[in-house]
């Protein structure tokens, strides 16, 4: 399944599902584990309390890899936050080197 997450921007053509706020995909991934193939994120979603961000699920991502092996979906971030882009962009490499047994990076500050 081809997933894309954005609050604004209409979903593009070859998406199969599309989420408006993180907790709504967090809960799709939950109940479909490992059926997400590919994701379209964005980063800025609303209010966190009612929307999350896209981090949100990068980190539910992350976490999925670690205590269910389920392997890291490919990804995009078509954020224009650029802080929050770099942070999924980071949290994705590390699902991603985690899933293939290597360390993540340790960034720097």
């Amino acid at each position: 399944m081809r997933i894309y997450l954005d609050d604004t921007r209409p979903t593009p053509a070859g998406f199969d599902l599309s989420f408006k706020t993180a907790w709504d995909m967090i809960r799709w991934l939950k109940e479909n584990p490992g059926k997400a193939s590919f994701v379209s994120l964005d980063h800025d979603l609303g209010p966190q309390e009612e929307c999350g961000c896209g981090y949100n699920v990068v980190c539910f991502i992350e976490e999925q890899v670690v205590t269910h092996n389920i392997k890291p979906p490919e990804y995009r971030v078509h954020s224009a936050n650029p802080v929050g882009r770099d942070n999924m962009i980071r949290g994705m490499d590390a699902a991603n080197r985690i899933w293939n047994g290597q360390q993540p990076r340790a960034w720097e500050e």
